[in-house]
């Protein structure tokens, strides 16, 4: 309902999926400090929540930067909805190549 709302003022906005997590897990095995001297990430957040919005902010800016170019939301099952051209599309999942 976010990006209904976003897109409602803002229709061109971009717009990109994230699990913060996950990426943290699978690039740096959970490590912040890896992942931020990797990302060039100068701050220690005070919080999980806030460590997780600077993670989802690095994957729109590498993603829609052009350094992330693997979109998840490309790759998917037949059974899966399309991210890409749904009623808020396109959504994009992005993720680094590894």
């Amino acid at each position: 309902m976010f990006v209904q709302r976003l897109r409602e003022a803002f229709p061109a906005v971009p717009v990109t999926e994230v699990h913060p997590k996950a990426l943290l897990k699978v690039v740096t095995q959970g490590r912040w400090k890896a992942f931020s001297a990797r990302y060039g990430v100068q701050a220690i957040p005070a919080t999980e929540h806030a460590r997780d919005a600077i993670i989802a902010a690095i994957a729109a800016r590498e993603g829609f930067g052009g350094r992330w170019s693997h979109d998840l939301a490309t790759t998917r099952l037949p059974a899966e909805q399309d991210p890409l051209s749904y009623w808020l599309a396109p959504v994009h999942y992005y993720w680094p190549e590894l």
